[in-house]
């Protein structure tokens, strides 16, 4: 005779009241805050970083290759004028 195993999936009676619904309501609400503080520690990083960045390229001035460097005039004839 073949048995079939008993189905665990299924909660029991004590385990299927009220108490386990709002167990699983705290639950969520706990998980959820904790990844929106996550999600806010990202943003606060990306910000400093960005930050951080945006300050360090604005500070640095002006390239020195490119044509916007200033080169000495020379006169036709040679030398510097």
């Amino acid at each position: 005779m073949i048995r079939s195993a008993p189905k665990t999936d299924l909660p029991s009676d004590a385990e299927s009241g009220p108490g386990e619904r709002l167990r699983r309501l705290q639950h969520r609400k706990r998980v959820l805050r904790e990844e929106l503080l996550v999600v806010l520690i990202l943003l606060v990083a990306m910000t400093a970083t960005v930050t951080v960045l945006a300050m360090q390229w604005l500070n640095s001035g002006p390239s020195t290759s490119g044509p916007s460097v200033p080169r000495p005039a020379y006169a036709i004839l040679g030398g510097p004028a």
